[in-house]
């Protein structure tokens, strides 16, 4: 269902800062709900939703007591100060968020839980494109889908399980006709009994796949179901060629940041001190004063050298940088080229060869695709934002973090190495993660689906 407009009010009229803050909740929330739906999966009794959407936000009142999750990751975004408590006043006011204290030695414990506006604002902004819907009379749920899928892929052979859990035994027993079929994986009375087993559709599995295919596809974008009768829905080669080359960037990156190591050793590269010269006869004192000139001339060969080998070592660094940046561009640009030719019907596989050509000033990115998806485009917008145009820490929380860390004796975190292609990077990855597997086609199926009823 498309969002509410009491969702869209609520995200609209949210700042930066604020999103920032229930992105970082959004994404938390839905771990625990992953975690705690695919508890019966496992065998496990999972609580009440009342009890596990509560998240632990960390203590307050308290300097010395390590940060909670949700403090970490707020830390991390930069937006964790003394006005963070403004905040979240503002967002339970507006009743998106609710909080609970909870006593501790020092200060308390603080929790947060999303609100059910909360959430749908969220999802109105974009944070989560790929939710999957809610499954009609019949149909089956986004993680027994999967897991048929695994089955369908299989083929004949059959998918071997060590243990087959309540999941499973959810499709083998199911009414009126069971969906997957399991027998022994081998002829042994232990496997008779115990496992392991190979399971396969049956009959009524294969036609409840190749009928009900296209409603999943809409309702579970997140799921990779290769298109009955006819293959993958997605050409798998797209995702290699962009998995390629990011994977391109690592070894220049691991081989920059081996390069300003040796930097820093150079520049800490010790000489010797001249002696004191001595009060006593002439000949102590001259060879105190030999000592000493041969250590000034020690000294400065020392440096001569490293001078030599800072300045070779500066060249290669900048060399490998230009290099580290035009490899994070072609991976964007082949990313960004994949999901306008998702949106345009063009071939995707074409489009992963895509060059970014002179990328010219840096911070640089390629432009923002335009999906057409409200959601999509709104996440895609703020990523490229972050990309380009980055907020900046907030200097006293950067200070507060490095005094907490010299008072608990840890180092000083290490300087991120070119951060504009970092946040390139990270911008590329939101557009490949958007087509991998096909999930922007399924997100455009539902779409069109949506708008054929209106």
């Amino acid at each position: 269902m498309p969002p509410s407009k009491r969702a869209v009010a609520a995200w609209d009229a949210l700042n930066e800062r604020q999103r920032v803050y229930m992105a970082v909740f959004y994404r938390a929330d839905q771990d625990n709900e992953r975690h705690w739906k695919g508890a019966w999966g496992r065998g496990e009794d999972a609580p009440p939703a009342s009890e596990w959407r509560w998240l632990e936000y960390g203590n307050v009142g308290n300097s010395l007591a390590p940060l909670g999750k949700l403090q970490l990751r707020l830390e991390s975004r930069g937006v964790r100060d003394p006005g963070s408590g403004s905040t979240l006043e503002t967002l339970e006011g507006r009743g998106l968020i609710q909080t609970r204290q909870k006593p501790s030695i020092i200060g308390y414990r603080l929790e947060v839980k999303l609100t059910a506006l909360g959430r749908a604002a969220c999802r109105a902004g974009g944070l989560d494109p790929g939710r999957a819907g809610s499954p009609g009379r019949g149909q089956l749920s986004e993680t027994l889908w999967s897991m048929l899928v695994d089955v369908h892929e299989a083929g004949p052979d059959g998918l071997e399980r060590k243990v087959v859990g309540r999941g499973w035994l959810r499709l083998i027993e199911r009414e009126p006709e069971p969906l997957v079929e399991r027998a022994p994986a081998s002829d042994t009375d232990f496997a008779a009994h115990f496992g392991p087993w190979r399971l396969r559709l049956t009959d009524a599995g294969r036609q409840h796949y190749a009928e009900h295919w296209e409603a999943y596809a809409r309702l579970y974008p997140g799921v990779d179901a290769p298109r009955p009768g006819s293959g993958p829905v997605w050409p798998p080669e797209v995702d290699e060629a962009l998995q390629r080359r990011r994977a391109a960037c690592h070894p220049v990156l691991r081989l920059l940041r081996d390069m300003h190591d040796e930097l820093a050793r150079v520049a800490a590269v010790e000489t010797t001190s001249p002696a004191t010269l001595p009060d006593g006869p002439p000949p102590l004192v001259r060879a105190a004063k030999a000592r000493n000139k041969a250590a000034a001339a020690y000294n400065a060969a020392v440096a001569k050298a490293a001078d030599r080998y800072r300045t070779a070592l500066e060249e290669q660094a900048a060399d490998l940088s230009a290099l580290y940046r035009h490899t994070v561009a072609q991976y964007a640009a082949a990313a960004a080229a994949v999901v306008h030719a998702v949106t345009a019907g063009q071939d995707p596989a074409r489009a992963a060869d895509t060059d970014p050509g002179d990328t010219g000033v840096w911070p640089w990115a390629p432009d923002v695709p335009v999906t057409g998806l409200r959601e999509v485009d709104a996440n895609l917008g703020r990523a490229h934002k972050h990309a380009v145009a980055p907020s900046k820490p907030n200097a006293r929380a950067v200070a507060k973090t490095a005094a907490r860390r010299r008072k608990l004796g840890f180092s000083p975190p290490a300087p991120v190495l070119e951060p504009d292609a970092a946040r390139l990077l990270e911008y590329a990855d939101e557009l490949a993660a958007l087509t991998a597997g096909g999930k922007l086609v399924r997100l455009l199926m539902r779409d069109q689906a949506r708008a054929a009823k209106t």
